[in-house]
This record gives structure tokens, sequence and C-alpha cells, in this order.
């Protein structure tokens, strides 16, 4: 598990087109509140951030994914940068352009509410249940965020989808720390999630490079990767590509 810095850093990340880009900003470790501060007694402090598999079948649905992974951290932390829809020069077709798009940037109350302010940007809210507020990009589809609102006077968290952090974020943060929500899982994904799925042995699954499926890597005894080309166990697949791509040409002809 990667450990974090103990100093002020920040985190970034955003949605696939560009049009939501956020910054997550750390105090130092002391500084940091303890996300269950209402814990028995003798059970360690958690501060943010925390890394977690969300099993829950809400979460499950909503992202389109097997199991959620969330970056649980206070809501003061988070600034969203937001492009707005009048400012779109690029339509709704691919990333944002990297020239100077205005951009409005929140945080507090207008970040885990609908705000006037939001609703002039991609940053769209789904209230998925009683005090739930769900986010994604109305432009390009990024499951954002969920926020569920506690008891009066408690710290307001959001989770943020691992997913959308930047590589070097998503670098640092490392590998979630928990599962929760564990008993609404999937079995064979919290095998999978758990167990991994049997490492080298030969009942692992194939690991591929890239989209190749053609090239399949291996570990040798010092367990160092190694590509190898497999086209025995592919054939029915190659033969029906063949044959849809023949098709699709013959459409293409008449």
């Amino acid at each position: 598990m990667t450990s974090l810095p103990s100093e002020p850093f920040s985190l970034h990340g955003g949605c696939h087109c560009k049009a939501i880009r956020y910054t997550i900003s750390f105090p130092k470790f002391d500084e940091r509140p303890v996300l269950n501060p209402n814990h028995p007694p003798g059970q360690p402090d958690v501060k943010a951030p925390l890394i977690c598999f969300d099993h829950c079948s809400d979460c499950r649905s909503a992202s389109g994914v097997p199991v959620q992974i969330w970056n649980i951290c206070p809501q003061k932390f988070i600034t969203f940068s937001l492009l707005r829809r009048c400012d779109d020069a690029s339509g709704s077709s691919g990333p944002v352009s990297d020239s100077n798009n205005a951009r409005v940037d929140i945080t507090g109350d207008q970040l885990v509410h609908p705000s006037e302010t939001a609703k002039e940007t991609y940053l769209t809210y789904y209230a998925s249940s009683k005090s739930v507020w769900r986010t994604f990009c109305s432009r390009c589809g990024t499951n954002m965020s969920f926020v569920a609102f506690e008891e009066a006077g408690s710290e307001t968290l959001m989770d943020l989808g691992v997913g959308t952090l930047d590589h070097e974020s998503l670098q640092l943060v490392g590998m979630p720390q928990r599962h929760i929500w564990w008993d609404s899982g999937v079995d064979w994904v919290k095998r999978l999630t758990a167990e991994g799925d049997a490492g080298s042995s030969r009942n692992a699954l194939p690991k591929h490079s890239g989209g190749d499926i053609y090239e399949i890597i291996q570990e040798n005894e010092n367990n160092e990767p190694s590509l190898m080309t497999c086209c025995i166990p592919l054939l029915p697949f190659a033969a029906a590509m063949q044959w849809y791509r023949h098709s699709q040409y013959l459409n293409i002809c008449e």
C-alpha cells in the first residue's frame, strides 16, 4: 500500500472530456479530520483519503461496473473547475480543447447540492435515493461523485470515483484499503477482488498488454512477464472475426 505524504499535497482528476476537472487539497496529516469519529473504543482513527471497494447494489448499477472504487474525502477539501455550456466551443464531440475556455470553480455547498451555477455547466445531479446526490458529466457521461447526508453536525464526505483521478494521482493513492457493503457484493466479484485471479497458476485469466487478444503475457519462474503469440485456442474467434469483416465488406460493395 502506498504511503501518502504527511505534508500537504493535492490530487487531481476529472471526467473523460475534461469539461469537469477537480482538485483535492489535503492539509498536513495532523490537520486531516477523522472520518470515523464515533468509532467503537479501541478501533483506529481513519483519516482521508480513504480508498475502498464499494459492493453496494445502488453504486454497482449507477456506475455500470461490477464494483465501484471510491476515494472518500471531506467535501471542504474539494474544488471543481467546470466548463460553462455557453463557452464550449468544441460542441459535444471529443475532449474539450485546452484553449482558454472560461470556467467556474465551485466548492462547499455549491458542490454537494444542485445550484444555479452548476446548471450552467455539464455537472449534473441525480438523487438516487433520499438524502443522496450523485453527479455525472452530461457531456461525456463520466460517473463523478456520491454524497450521502448524515445527521446534522457531522462531516460532509464526498466519494469521488477513483477512475476519475489523473494517472499520477492514481499512482499516489495506491490500492484500496477496505471493502464496504461486502454482504451486497456479487460472489465472483468478491472472490476476484479478495483473492485475485489465481496469480501465475494455469487457472489465471489470460493477460494481454493491449487490446490484441492474440498476444498473451506469460510469467516465467521468476514472475517476470514475457509476451507470446497464441493462435490455436483463439482459432474459432479468429474465424468468426474474419467472416464478420468479410460480410461487412460485401455490404459496403453492394
